[in-house]
């Protein structure tokens, strides 16, 4: 029992010698440790450490664009919580395969999955509000990607009024696309000045960057 226990304190600290990794932006570094966590979570028979981890190298490969690794490690996850029992960590595993098929341009795809989660959190007696929000942002992205900006704007203002912090940026910053989208450009720009600022402020260089990007559209299509 206690070399158990031992295995499993080991494979806890490679994933999170994996998450300090990630979070250092030392992605290759950061995928060694998931995948020596991943080997020891199988070696010992641990599904919920298998799809944790599956989860990590899911999210690092989005990051790198690796999106086929990504869907495959995501969907192994989301397979392990579902037979757990794990409803939350299942939808959220749904919901992220749902953004790197937005990442890779698959709106289409992106949309069928988002209403397939839409359906599983309906059918929750008291769904989680970041669950919510986090579908709506999917949906937000999605519809901009169809060429609905309607419908993005739409999604993008229940994220902003739902006022989850983390969400925020990106959710101005897709209600600043699709106003752009629209013509507004005085209005796209104000918006997305707001998404740069939370972005800062929330010290996520990633999501600050997705809106100065944006906002650099903007500026071209404005002849600026």
């Amino acid at each position: 029992q206690a070399m158990r226990e031992l295995d499993f304190a080991h494979y806890e600290i490679e994933n999170m010698r994996g998450n300090l990794a990630s979070d250092q932006c030392e992605y290759a570094l950061a995928a060694q440790h998931y995948q020596r966590a991943l080997g020891l979570a199988e070696a010992i028979n641990h599904p919920e450490g298998i799809a944790k981890t599956c989860n990590n190298l899911g999210l690092l490969n989005l990051r790198l664009g690796s999106f086929a690794q990504a869907e495959a490690q995501l969907d192994r996850a989301a397979t392990l919580y579902q037979s757990l029992g794990k409803a939350d960590a299942m939808i959220g595993c749904r919901i992220t395969r749902a953004v790197g098929l937005n990442l890779a341009r698959r709106f289409t795809d992106a949309q069928f999955v988002l209403q397939k989660v839409e359906q599983e959190i309906s059918q929750q007696s008291q769904p989680r509000p970041w669950q919510l929000a986090l579908l709506q942002l999917g949906y937000a992205e999605c519809y901009l990607g169809l060429g609905n900006p309607q419908q993005a704007l739409h999604y993008a203002q229940l994220v902003i009024d739902a006022e989850e912090i983390d969400l925020l940026p990106d959710a101005y910053r897709v209600r600043g696309e699709a106003l752009t989208a629209n013509g507004r450009l005085e209005d796209a720009e104000k918006t997305l000045q707001v998404a740069i600022r939370l972005a800062e402020q929330n010290e996520d260089d990633s999501l600050t960057a997705y809106a100065w990007r944006a906002i650099a559209t903007l500026y071209r299509q404005q002849g600026k």
